[in-house]
């Protein structure tokens, strides 16, 4: 065994850590339904706080302050006790608790409440499989209570807590830079695809006032050819595990394509209703997730909920036709068609009507469209690494299998 480490119930821990039970460090007490619930503000009302609201940041409900009610503060930690959400915890809100969540309080002065939130946080999965109930279910009191802490010495509580604090002020900062962007990006595309850059003089069309030197074209007359897909039998082993890329709409999670979600066999191709889309042309999503858009930057093959549509290059660029594409998603939407199953008519798809710039025009209206939304896909990304750090960061500092400097 490692020199300073002991070994505990729940594995190796520094020797001068304790391990406690969480019933015995702890006290909770549950929300309660207030008397009056509002959709709106009145004044002397508190934000009525619902797992929902927590976990959206949405808060629409509020409640009078009455004394059978349940308060909490931006520092109190609050834990999801009923529902579908049991298991969760948050801290940073202040209002009345519902009835499904507890307010949980340190018992003695030797646990920090930093500290004991990012302890519950790790223990979400435990909480959220081990509820009783058939209707509802609840976490389970004895498994609650009867959980095993490692209670490192304040100082070094507190300093794990300012780590992994730090680590989500950058994770939130990361996700306010994203959203600001999302929304410049959501102006610059109603600007740009309506007003284009520079102009002054505008004319009135079926698709709303353009500048006078665009046209309005269908799809279908910037396009080389519609492009319909199909999916190998599944039944057939040999159709897949293959060298040929292949995706339904469900994969497009962003502007590129670049990979496929599986793989087919020549055999599958051949003996299926899928069809290649050559690279650098546009994948639109007429039956599953419609109105979802992507550029293909591979030659890939394509399942049924797909449309590719190979671009007529010399008439429109590949990259400005996706962005007015995503720009007419909620067009596309409005279109479906079917009762079980729901797509959008090919008809409908070729007759839709697009506004078009000159060709230097819309590279340039592409290129900054894209430079914001690669300034977001860096922000995920960098989001992504926080988070996963986090997640490192919590395993190693709460087991103490790696030690913070702390001032005794």
């Amino acid at each position: 065994m490692k020199p300073g480490y002991k070994q505990t119930e729940i594995g190796k821990i520094p020797e001068e850590w304790e391990m406690v039970r969480l019933g015995e460090v702890v006290n909770y007490s549950k929300g309660r339904k207030p008397n009056i619930i509002l959709e709106k503000h009145e004044k002397s009302f508190e934000p009525y706080l619902t797992a929902e609201s927590m976990r959206t940041g949405v808060f629409n409900l509020w409640c009078e302050i009455d004394e059978d009610v349940i308060k909490v503060k931006s520092n109190d930690i609050i834990f999801i006790w009923d529902g579908s959400f049991s298991g969760d915890v948050f801290t940073g809100f202040c209002g009345v608790l519902a009835s499904t969540m507890v307010k949980i309080d340190p018992r003695q002065n030797n646990l920090d409440k930093k500290y004991l939130f990012y302890f519950l946080k790790t223990k979400f999965k435990l909480f959220n499989s081990t509820t009783t109930g058939t209707s509802i279910p609840h976490i389970s009191k004895s498994i609650f209570t009867s959980l095993k802490l490692p209670l490192p010495p304040l100082p070094e509580q507190q300093r794990i807590a300012e780590v992994l604090s730090t680590v989500d002020s950058a994770i939130k900062k990361t996700a306010e830079i994203i959203t600001k962007t999302q929304a410049l990006k959501k102006g610059l595309m109603q600007q740009l695809l309506t007003r284009g850059i520079g102009h002054t003089k505008f004319k009135q069309t079926e698709i709303g006032k353009i500048p006078e030197e665009w046209e309005v074209v269908r799809l279908g007359s910037v396009a080389k050819k519609f492009i319909s897909g199909g999916t190998p039998s599944t039944s057939k082993p040999e159709y897949w595990n293959g060298k040929i890329p292949w995706m339904r709409s469900a994969h497009i999670k962003g502007r590129f394509v670049d990979w496929g979600e599986k793989y087919i066999s020549e055999e599958g191709f051949k003996n299926s209703a899928t069809n290649l889309v050559p690279g650098k042309n546009i994948l639109v999503a007429t039956r599953v997730c419609i109105g979802r858009v992507a550029i293909n930057k591979i030659d890939i093959a394509i399942s049924q909920d797909l449309t590719g549509v190979v671009v007529d290059k010399d008439k429109v660029n590949f990259e400005y036709l996706y962005w007015t594409l995503l720009y007419f998603e909620n067009t596309m939407k409005s279109w479906t068609q079917g009762s079980t199953i729901k797509g959008v008519l090919r008809n409908d798809l070729q007759n839709l009507k697009l506004p078009l710039p000159p060709l230097p025009e819309q590279q340039k209206i592409a290129e900054i469209l894209s430079a914001v939304d690669e300034k977001i896909e860096a922000g995920r990304k960098k989001k992504e690494k926080l988070e996963q750090l986090k997640k490192g960061l919590m395993q190693d500092l709460l087991t103490g299998r790696v030690r913070v400097k702390y001032e005794a």
